[in-house]
């Protein structure tokens, strides 16, 4: 790999509303969830990153994620019956986003405190073609 970037893309947006939605739309070939399926990872995501600034206790922050008083907070956020958000759960195990009642770490972004951008690379490796 070399250290050159060919090219460099700035992509204006909140933390707050859709950064996390944009996360995994860039990401989705390691994950290929539907939109709607996205829309709800994409809210655990930015409410695992808001926890993250009280509970310091990754076990104590996953279960408070993935606990009843959340699930209540994200299906009004989304405005969505309890039925989809437990069918998207479940889309997001089978998809390996959840795994053991936590979010794979791959999948989650690593936003430093204060942070006022996040880089990241695409590196395309090309295989031979033959």
């Amino acid at each position: 790999m070399n250290n050159k970037f060919d090219k460099a893309v700035r992509i204006p947006c909140k933390l707050s509303d859709d950064f996390f939605k944009y996360w995994l739309l860039f990401i989705q070939p390691l994950h290929s969830l539907t939109p709607k399926i996205i829309d709800v990872a994409a809210c655990l995501l930015k409410n695992r990153y808001q926890l993250t600034k009280v509970i310091k206790d990754e076990n104590v922050l996953n279960s408070f994620l993935m606990g009843s008083e959340m699930k209540e907070k994200i299906l009004k956020e989304l405005n969505i019956p309890v039925t989809n958000y437990n069918v998207a759960l479940n889309k997001l195990k089978k998809a390996g986003f959840l795994v053991d009642g936590k979010i794979e770490q791959k999948f989650i972004p690593v936003i430093k405190e204060g942070s006022k951008s996040f880089n990241f690379l695409l590196y395309f490796e090309f295989k031979d073609e033959q």
